[in-house]
């Protein structure tokens, strides 16, 4: 009787088409599946990558001054950003002029931060304090963008507010100054991410990102006596800031376009776990009240991205 009937039906000539379309439509969702999957993934080498950044920039720090690693980055982004445009056949337009050079100010602003953070604290409680930007991506959104807060949001902020206070009085020999730089980083990061969704309505991400780097040359009066003391192993660090950092921002501008900010955003908790695993291979203290507000932050975080994540 079963042969009998999808004989029957396959006999129906209505039943081709109906069979390509459902085929068809299979097809289709198997390769969204699969760009979904790959932008996922070009998110966690992102993270990866940010992560061993911090380290090294940790390192680099030893011997350069954040400002001159800072200089340093922007200099490296600016050629390899300017290589991959030429490989591409991109051209460098601006549609968007007032959210590219906003997002050039607060993005170099951040990056600066940071890196100063790095050289003042250890490289994982810096990127800790830094990765709680996407609160204050919900936060400035409310205050500044005029955009809506969720209850999730705001219950968000007392977990990170109390995880960033245990971070701050962990008993460790750190100065706070570090810190506050890191939250400044943070703050500073937090615009920048609106300018970016602004920018990226009209403008390609490479030129995107090219605007912190210009803006960031600023720095290069500050800093330029430090040229003269880098040495080979000192040029293989600063090069490898560079590199990471373009190869980490060129991976999630890729990533994000299949993937949304905020599902995108719980990707990158892998960079601070990492930053702090890293952080531990060349001596970095970390006591266990670090720990209880890391947990703190992390669940702040989490529930600020909520339905994301379990949508994720």
């Amino acid at each position: 009787m079963l042969s009998r009937c999808s004989h029957e039906v396959s006999g129906n000539p209505l039943c081709r088409p109906a069979k390509v379309f459902i085929w068809a439509r299979l097809r289709i969702m198997m390769i969204c599946m699969n760009k979904k999957s790959v932008s996922y993934l070009m998110l966690y080498i992102s993270s990866v990558l940010f992560a061993l950044n911090s380290v090294i920039v940790k390192i680099a720090a030893n011997t350069y001054s954040g400002l001159f690693i800072s200089s340093a980055r922007f200099l490296f982004g600016i050629v390899f950003i300017s290589a991959a445009l030429l490989l591409l056949g991109k051209g460098f337009r601006v549609n968007n002029k007032k959210a590219w050079i906003l997002r050039g100010i607060s993005g170099a602003a951040s990056m600066v931060a940071y890196y100063l953070a790095i050289h003042l604290t250890s490289s994982g409680r810096a990127t800790l304090l830094v990765n709680i930007y996407p609160l204050f991506v919900a936060i400035l959104g409310f205050l500044v963008f005029k955009e809506k807060i969720s209850k999730n949001t705001i219950v968000s902020l007392v977990f990170c507010t109390v995880g960033v206070l245990f971070v701050l009085n962990d008993g460790s020999n750190y100065g706070i100054l570090g810190d506050l730089v890191a939250l400044g980083s943070g703050i500073a990061a937090g615009f920048a991410v609106h300018f970016v969704k602004k920018s990226r309505e009209t403008d390609n991400s490479l030129v995107i990102y090219l605007s912190p780097c210009l803006f960031g040359l600023g720095l290069l009066p500050f800093t330029s006596g430090e040229f003269t003391r880098v040495n080979p192993d000192g040029f293989a660090l600063l090069f490898s800031v560079g590199l990471l950092s373009f190869l980490g921002q060129f991976l999630m501008a890729y990533g994000y376009r299949e993937i949304s900010a905020s599902k995108g955003s719980i990707v990158f908790f892998l960079e601070t776990a990492l930053a702090i695993v890293f952080s531990t291979f060349i001596d970095e203290r970390l006591s266990a009240r670090f720990f209880a507000g890391l947990g703190l932050i992390v669940i702040g975080l989490a529930m600020n991205n909520y339905r994301f994540l379990q949508d994720s």
